[in-house]
C-alpha cells in the first residue's frame, strides 16, 4: 500500500509563535478531524512529512494583512522499499522519501554500488589524538583479517598508545605465542622497525610509548 509524502522546497509565511495569523496545516487523512501532523509558519522549512495511510490534507490560511512569498512543496507516492526482500542492502536498509539508502555496521564501509558492505580497517592516523578499534568493535571482529594502522606524529613528538578495551583470542600471560589472533605494535624510525610487543588475551596491554 502506498502512502503520500510531502517535501517542502521553500517556505516563507508570516511568523507567529502559535501560527495564529497565516499558516499551513497538515492532517493525516481527508476528514476534518483527522490527526494534525503539524501547523507551520515562519521561515524554517517544515520536516519531510509522510501519511500513515493513503491520504494527506494540506490547508493554507492567510489573514487580511502581511503577505509573504508563501511556500513550495513537492508531493509523491511513497512506500517502504525496505519492507521488500529484494532491496539488496547487505546490512541495513533505511527508508527515505522516494527511495531508500543502505548503511553498514561499524567497522564496514559501503561499496560504490551503494549496497554491499566491505570490511574497513587500517590507514594512516596523523591527528594529535584519536581512537582506533578493531573491525566491528564492540561486536565480534571478522575472520581472516589483517589491519595495519600507521600513527604519525610531528618531529620531536612521541606517540602514546593507551588501551581501553582488549579481548583477543589467546593468552600471552602463559608464554603462549599468540599464533592465532594477535595485535603487534612497532615503533618505526626511518625505515627500521622495533617491536613494542605482541598481545592477545583479555588483559589490557600496558601504555606503549613510541
Amino acid at each position: 500500500e502506498f502512502q503520500v509524502a510531502l517535501k517542502f522546497q521553500s517556505f516563507e509565511i508570516e511568523n507567529h509563535d502559535q501560527c495564529t495569523y497565516d499558516y499551513v496545516e497538515i492532517r493525516d487523512g481527508h476528514a476534518p478531524d483527522s490527526p494534525i501532523i503539524g501547523t507551520y509558519c515562519g521561515y524554517k522549512l517544515p520536516p519531510d512529512i509522510k501519511s500513515s495511510g493513503t491520504k494527506l490534507m494540506i490547508k493554507f490560511v492567510s489573514d487580511g494583512s502581511v503577505q509573504k512569498p508563501g511556500f513550495s512543496a513537492i508531493f509523491m507516492k511513497e512506500f517502504d522499499e525496505c519492507a521488500l526482500e529484494d532491496h539488496g542492502c547487505e546490512h541495513t536498509c533505511k527508508n527515505i522519501l522516494g527511495g531508500y539508502e543502505c548503511s553498514c555496521k561499524i567497522g564496514y564501509e559501503l561499496h560504490s554500488d551503494g549496497k554491499i558492505c566491505l570490511d574497513a580497517c587500517g590507514g594512516i592516523l596523523n591527528t594529535p589524538n584519536g581512537t582506533l578499534t578493531s573491525p566491528s568493535f564492540p561486536d565480534l571482529y571478522i575472520k581472516n583479517k589483517t589491519c595495519i594502522w600507521e600513527i604519525v606524529a610531528p618531529p620531536q613528538y612521541r606517540i602514546s598508545l593507551n588501551f581501553t578495551h582488549f579481548d583477543i583470542e589467546g593468552n600471552n600471560l602463559f608464554q603462549s605465542s599468540c599464533e592465532y589472533d594477535n595485535l603487534t605494535v612497532f615503533s618505526k624510525i626511518g625505515d627500521s622497525f622495533k617491536s613494542q610487543g605482541v598481545f592477545c588475551g583479555s588483559k589490557l596491554p600496558p601504555v606503549i610509548l613510541s
